[in-house]
């Protein structure tokens, strides 16, 4: 078989492999399981809200906060706290969907939620001037710093 000719076969056969499995509901491509009452995804994405109502929605999908966090588990969360800058410059990882997740974990029956990152910037003002800091206390977590 003479190059050109291979490549143009492949080029077909993957096409029509890609036609095939976009036209239909396969097994084997899957992304959803059923409950009595409800559809439970492998992968949520939601856009245009704010974060923690995003959250809440992408965690029902998901099948809710239970299915992650068991009664009296130790939970560390990792955003990014990277930066000593204030929320609005988008940053660090937004403090309410930090919250809302420190929030759910709590509610879900965990120990502890601790929360921590490696700055780049002196931890301590990271931590407060992101506002992620207040975000987690205000909810039961508790900030560890991720460096010293």
């Amino acid at each position: 078989m003479k190059r050109r000719d291979f490549l143009k076969k492949s080029s077909q056969l993957g096409l029509a492999a890609t036609a095939y499995l976009s036209l239909g509901n396969f097994p084997f491509v899957k992304t959803q399981s059923k409950t009595k009452d409800q559809v439970i995804y492998d992968l949520a994405a939601i856009k245009g809200g704010e974060p923690d109502v995003m959250f809440k929605q992408a965690i029902e999908a998901l099948g809710g906060i239970k299915n992650f966090v068991k009664p009296n588990q130790n939970v560390v969360v990792k955003p990014n706290i990277g930066w000593d800058t204030a929320p609005e410059r988008a940053a660090n990882t937004n403090p309410k969907l930090v919250g809302e997740i420190v929030k759910q974990c709590i509610n879900a029956g965990a120990k502890n939620v601790y929360v921590f990152d490696h700055t780049c910037n002196e931890w301590t003002r990271c931590y407060k001037n992101s506002g992620i800091e207040k975000a987690v206390t205000d909810n039961g977590g508790k900030m560890i710093p991720g460096n010293k």
